[in-house]
């Protein structure tokens, strides 16, 4: 991520919530509307795609520029013309015992794509991002992609990529009732014992947030986390066609880097995007499938990295 300067009127608030972030492990932050209104219309353009299969690629041309092609045109022909388009890979997370849920995610399968998905957002969270990585500090996102589902009655407290030099900011596409789409989470200074042994029965206190349309959670990427179950309204989802996400994953690169642990990160960020994703040593964007032999880590990282 470029940074670029904030108005100045901001650096009070935006240092604040660098400070929540760094001593509670989670902040939250008013998103532009613009921002949020082209996250949706991306996903308008693809979700009838994305919510009939997964497993693969796929591609589609460039929303309101051309009318949409038939889906065997897009899968085909259109990765063969030399035009600007957009690439998701799409993948369940985890496994289900019932037909009916699914929670799935269609990642930025090209930097094109990633660029389309996180450039809106780019202002809104500099000033944040500079207070709490640093001011001389490498911060770019690594990943994007919608997290979208019909219902999930068991999910798991979890942390993302075990390092708090990542971060993941998560908001809805659309407007929900607390019992439609929220997160139970965590805070480091409320849970000493829980981060000082990992083990979730340590835990004081865990806390629920209502995800609301222009309003960003951001979290680190060691904070325990959960996807509040939730299931397919009574009068169907509507318009909306599922609870949709979206989520966008940051790094600072050189801090990241010095960890010990720091293949270890990258694996655990590797899994949930389907190993399409931008390598923090040298900021290029890696296509790398997860390969059968890798399948048993990323299907377990992919199942509990939900929001």
């Amino acid at each position: 991520m470029k940074h670029t300067m904030a108005a100045k009127g901001r650096e009070p608030r935006e240092e604040q919530l660098a400070s929540e972030l760094a001593t509670h492990g989670v902040t939250f932050l008013s998103l532009p509307q613009a921002a949020v209104d082209r996250a949706a219309s991306i996903w308008e353009h693809i979700s009838s795609d994305a919510l009939a299969d997964e497993g693969r690629c796929m591609n589609f041309e460039q929303p309101k520029t051309w009318p949409q092609w038939p889906q065997c045109c897009r899968r085909f022909l259109l990765p063969c013309l030399p035009v600007q388009q957009l690439n998701f890979f799409v993948e369940d997370q985890g496994d289900s015992e019932d037909e009916e849920e699914f929670l799935r995610y269609a990642n930025a399968a090209r930097p094109y794509t990633l660029e389309e998905l996180a450039e809106p957002f780019e202002e809104a969270l500099e000033p944040l991002t500079r207070h709490f990585f640093g001011a001389n500090e490498r911060v770019f996102a690594v990943n994007a992609q919608f997290i979208f589902g019909n219902a999930k009655s068991k999910t798991e407290a979890h942390r993302d990529f075990l390092s708090r030099n990542t971060i993941s900011l998560l908001t809805p596409l659309y407007d929900y009732s607390p019992e439609e789409a929220s997160l139970h989470y965590w805070r480091f200074d409320e849970n000493p014992e829980l981060y000082r042994t990992t083990t979730l029965s340590k835990a004081r206190r865990r806390r629920t947030h209502w995800y609301k349309r222009g309003e960003a959670v951001v979290f680190s990427g060691d904070l325990f986390h959960q996807t509040a179950p939730f299931k397919v309204p009574v009068d169907g989802w509507g318009s909306r066609q599922c609870r949709a996400l979206f989520c966008l994953v940051l790094v600072g690169a050189n801090a990241l880097q010095s960890e010990n642990n720091y293949e270890a990160i990258c694996k655990n960020m590797r899994g949930p995007a389907g190993g399409y994703m931008v390598d923090p040593e040298t900021e290029e964007f890696v296509y790398d499938p997860v390969s059968s032999s890798d399948e048993s880590d990323a299907e377990e990282a992919a199942s509990k990295t939900a929001g």
